[in-house]
């Protein structure tokens, strides 16, 4: 059985290599989210896409986006494990207008949204030493979907987002494409909930979520 559910990131911004144990567990012991569910892809390599899809945004700054995000999580993970694929991608990265994510049922504040299928049944868990079960999925399928809003006299304007936020937004999709779901709970940290209007870089926090799952080095 399989299970989909969409994030969606208001005025902020799910992370990580292919996964054979959780031996890293010993690393870190903690699971900080929101949601104690840990989803993975066991594939060696993930590849991805993105498609302007004619909401507006640059093809060309898009690239650069998504590129760039990519490049910042693959130095966390092994290098190169994150690829282009345009036409086999695991996961495709699509920017959509205002509109087109209004009818996809992404909310209205919503600068950015993911996608999540994974396996309904866990394959393995643990205890948290603050209290709780932190289960682990099998991961389907994810698609990104990037937001371009051209409203003007609003808070969400998208449109006129720097290339830094737009990195940051598409890092923190990426962060649940991957597995991260639910959001940190905390401010400063690349998947809080809110965007806060500034570039957010993977924290030491994050980092150690990607360690946590995709035992990476």
């Amino acid at each position: 059985m399989k299970k989909s559910i969409i994030f969606t990131i208001t005025t902020l911004l799910v992370f990580i290599n292919s996964v054979t144990s959780v031996s890293a567990l010993t690393v870190l012991p903690y699971w900080y989210s929101t949601d104690n569910k840990i989803a993975w892809y066991t594939d060696t390599s993930l590849y991805y896409s993105h498609d302007d899809n004619d909401c507006g945004m640059d093809d060309q700054d898009m690239n650069s986006y998504v590129v760039d995000g990519v490049e910042i999580l693959d130095n966390i993970l092994d290098p190169s494990y994150l690829k282009l694929d345009p036409l086999f991608a695991d996961i495709p990265v699509v920017c959509l207008t205002r509109s087109q994510a209004t009818a996809k049922g992404i909310s209205s504040l919503a600068h950015g949204a993911t996608a999540v299928t994974r396996n309904t049944s866990y394959s393995n868990s643990y205890s948290k030493p603050t209290g709780g079960t932190v289960y682990f999925y099998e991961m389907i399928d994810s698609t990104i979907y990037l937001v371009w809003d051209t409203t003007v006299g609003t808070t969400i304007k998208t449109s006129d987002y720097s290339s830094e936020k737009w990195t940051s937004i598409t890092m923190h999709e990426f962060g649940h494409s991957i597995g991260y779901l639910g959001h940190h709970p905390t401010t400063n940290h690349l998947m809080y909930k809110i965007y806060n209007g500034v570039y957010t870089a993977p924290t030491y926090q994050d980092k150690l979520q990607m360690y946590l799952v995709y035992d990476a080095e």
